[in-house]
């Protein structure tokens, strides 16, 4: 079993990042149904967790407005974007993940426009989002391209947010290390990344979540109350959070 996993990891080291991807998106739905079994929209399904929650009360009332889901993945965000009246866009560097998230909409009665698109080479139009979401997606990318993208293609008082692993805890370095080996980029998002990325915005602000409280899932735990009250009393801690969330106004 060791020496097969051994295999696949070398393996795996010589694909493309797209190629990468495209498997990786093909295992993650070969155990998943394409139809939700929840109906949420946005709005309800952002409330659950705080740093979700975080992004919703940025973004605000989303229906009739153009949002871009940069990185979306199999789309699974674009799904309750689009439940909540919005028209979304919805690109990643990966045409299997892109093929999903097409499904994915016919599966739950929506629609999206989805497409194959690196975030550094956006061919979108100028001023043209109201909204950009993002989740894992900055720190894959040369974040002073797709910041210039991201800027380009957001309207002016458009607003941009992005949850991004912490490079800070150590720990999340080992974890990843030993539960995600093959993934292409061991690298997460840094604090001389988040000032990158805010340079261009009229108005940047982020926030950290989850210092004890890893296992998020798990929003009602005790631990979500003491990483409250730790990071307040002792905001040195924030770097050691395992998520950042980013929001900027254009």
């Amino acid at each position: 079993m060791r020496v097969k996993r051994m295999i696949q990891l070398k393996r795996r080291n010589n694909l493309s990042e797209t190629q990468f991807w495209d498997e990786k998106h093909l295992e993650s739905i070969s155990t998943r149904n394409l139809k939700f079994k929840n109906k949420m929209n946005y709005e309800e399904y952002f409330s659950v967790f705080p740093h979700f929650k975080y992004v919703a009360e940025f973004f605000g009332r989303i229906k009739g407005k153009k949002i871009l889901d940069l990185g979306c993945g199999t789309g699974w965000v674009s799904i309750y974007f689009a439940r909540s009246g919005a028209e979304v866009f919805s690109c990643d560097i990966s045409p299997e993940a892109i093929n999903i998230a097409k499904k994915m909409a016919i599966s739950n009665s929506v629609k999206i426009k989805a497409e194959v698109m690196e975030a550094e080479k956006l061919s979108y139009e100028d001023d043209m989002f109201d909204f950009i979401f993002g989740n894992a997606i900055l720190y894959h990318t040369k974040i002073e391209l797709s910041t210039k993208e991201i800027y380009r293609v957001l309207k002016k008082g458009g607003k941009a947010a992005f949850i991004e692993p912490l490079a800070g805890n150590p720990f999340r370095r080992v974890y990843r290390k030993i539960f995600h080996p093959d993934y292409r980029s061991q690298g997460l998002l840094t604090y001389d990344d988040i000032k990158i990325f805010g340079t261009p915005f009229r108005k940047v602000d982020w926030r950290e979540f989850y210092l004890f409280n890893w296992f998020y899932k798990y929003r009602k735990s005790s631990l979500e109350k003491i990483d409250s009250k730790v990071l307040d009393l002792l905001p040195w801690f924030r770097k050691w959070c395992r998520i950042v969330v980013i929001r900027a106004i254009k």
